[in-house]
C-alpha cells in the first residue's frame, strides 16, 4: 500500500526565557505555572506556552524525556492554550517519537495534531494516512479500515487510498471491496491517468 508520510517536525520559532520564572512542578499531571516573563519569536506562541516549550527542551537536554512528554501533553491538552500552541506541542511530541523510534508516541502525537483542528488540510490528510500505516504496522486491520474511511471521507478523489481500502475490505471479508476499487478506477479514468493492471484484476476476481 502507498500512503503519505507527515513531515518529521514543523520548525518552531526560537524560544527564550528570561529571569524570574517560577519552577514547574509535575505531580501525576502537569500543573499550571505562574509566568513572570517568557517570550517566543513567534507571535502566535504566548508566554506561558513558550515557558512550557522551553522547559520541555531543557528536560530533553537532561535526557529526561518523561518530563518533556508531560510538558508537551499538558500544553496540547489544555484548553487555555490556542489551537496553534497546542499544535506546536503535538508536533514536538511527534518529533520526539521519531527520535526515540517510539511508534506509540508518534501515533498519539498524530491524533493530538488532528484534534487541534489547526493542521493545514494537506498535512492533516498526510497525518491520517500515517495513522493508517501505524495501525497496519501493528496488525490492526480493523482500525486501519476505519482510518482509511476517514481519509477517503475527507478526499473522495484519493484513488490510492480508495484502492487500499478495497484491498483491506477484501482481506477482512467485508462488503464494499469491489465498489471501492471501482471508485478508485473511475477516479483514474476521469483524470486520464493510467489504471494499474492489478486494480482491474481485483474487480474481476471478486465478480
Amino acid at each position: 500500500m502507498q500512503a503519505g508520510a507527515i513531515a518529521s517536525n514543523t520548525p518552531v520559532a526560537a524560544l527564550s526565557v528570561t529571569s524570574g520564572v517560577d519552577p514547574l512542578s509535575v505531580q501525576n499531571r502537569v500543573n499550571k505555572r505562574k509566568v513572570s516573563q517568557c517570550r517566543s519569536d513567534d507571535p502566535a506562541i504566548g508566554k506561558e506556552a513558550a515557558c512550557l516549550l522551553v522547559d520541555a527542551e531543557t528536560a530533553l537536554q537532561r535526557n529526561d524525556s518523561t518530563s518533556a512528554i508531560s510538558f508537551y501533553r499538558h500544553l496540547n491538552a489544555s484548553s487555555q492554550f490556542s489551537a496553534v500552541e497546542r499544535l506546536v506541542a503535538a508536533e514536538k511530541l511527534f518529533a520526539l517519537g521519531q527520535t526515540t523510534a517510539d511508534a506509540g508516541l508518534r501515533e498519539e502525537a498524530l491524533l493530538r495534531m488532528l484534534s487541534t483542528t489547526a493542521l493545514p488540510e494537506v498535512e492533516a490528510q498526510s497525518a491520517r494516512r500515517s495513522l493508517v500505516n501505524l495501525a497496519l504496522d501493528r496488525g490492526n486491520a480493523a482500525l486501519a479500515i476505519t482510518r482509511l474511511r476517514e481519509v477517503v471521507a475527507q478526499d473522495a478523489n484519493d484513488a490510492q487510498s480508495m484502492a487500499n481500502l478495497a484491498i483491506l475490505l477484501r482481506q477482512e471479508n467485508l462488503e464494499g471491496a469491489s465498489e471501492s476499487m471501482m471508485q478508485a478506477i473511475q477516479i483514474k479514468r476521469v483524470r486520464g491517468e493510467p489504471i494499474p493492471a492489478g486494480w482491474a484484476d481485483f474487480v474481476a476476481a471478486i465478480r
